[in-house]
């Protein structure tokens, strides 16, 4: 993590100057010069890791015109650029996987109403896809269209009653609605599935908001702000939760 309430992490892979020497010199051995897709996915990762952000890109770039189906890279890509003019200067492969990029690169640069037009484009291709549908309810929370947001995350959890992705963002809009009926009954679902993921955390935090239990809610969300990919689902929610916060620490003192 580069940022969030935690701060930059401090971390650093002693290793990682070891690594890439031997990840380069088994991808310059994979013949034609290229290298293996997957080999230069790798070495794209230590580079990102050593804040070589110039040559990670380009490795990521030979990656996915080697092999484009690796949604891995895509995702290495979007956390590389910082606007969609970078993404003008670089050779992509043409091929729909770069729909998929850039509709996640829409979202993560909230342009949101791009990413709802370029997922409708997929849609077409992949009618029924639960991750353009996914996708679609995050960019209408990201612009306050809440109603829109809860009827396609409703639609998820018809079609896939386990399903874990997206709901901390549900469980954000049923709590800004004080729906504790459906709340409860989203954070019960969670916990029986898999309780300790970042997202259940989040959704079990905003049931004991909801509920005025300020206690079991800061415990439930120490347990997603302690792991690195639970960052994503604990600071919008913390957001809306700052209050609880701030009632526990008055009635503490």
């Amino acid at each position: 993590e580069t940022s969030g309430p935690l701060g930059a992490a401090v971390t650093v892979n002693p290793h990682l100057d070891q690594v890439t020497a031997e990840l380069n010199a088994a991808a310059a051995a994979g013949g034609g010069g290229k290298g293996d897709a997957f080999m230069l996915y790798l070495v794209a990762l230590t580079e990102i890791d050593r804040d070589h952000r110039d040559t990670a890109l380009n490795l990521l770039v030979q990656s996915l015109k080697a092999f484009p189906c690796n949604w891995g890279a895509w995702q290495a890509l979007v956390g590389l650029c910082d606007d969609l003019e970078v993404v003008s200067g670089l050779d992509l492969p043409t091929h729909w996987s770069r729909n998929y990029f850039l509709a996640a690169l829409c979202l993560e640069l909230q342009h949101n109403a791009e990413a709802l037009s370029r997922l409708q484009v997929i849609d077409q291709m992949f009618p029924g896809s639960e991750w353009v549908a996914c996708s679609a309810a995050l960019a209408h929370y990201n612009m306050r269209n809440f109603d829109e947001a809860q009827a396609l995350y409703e639609d998820l959890l018809t079609r896939d009653p386990a399903r874990i992705t997206g709901m901390d963002t549900y469980s954000n809009i049923l709590f800004v609605k004080e729906a504790f009926a459906p709340l409860s009954h989203l954070a019960h679902r969670l916990a029986a599935t898999d309780k300790y993921t970042p997202e259940a955390c989040c959704v079990i935090g905003n049931y004991y908001s909801l509920k005025v239990r300020y206690i079991k809610y800061v415990a439930s969300f120490s347990h997603t702000a302690c792991c690195s990919c639970g960052m994503r689902c604990y600071q919008p929610a913390l957001a809306l939760n700052s209050t609880a916060c701030t009632k526990l620490a008055q009635s503490i003192s």
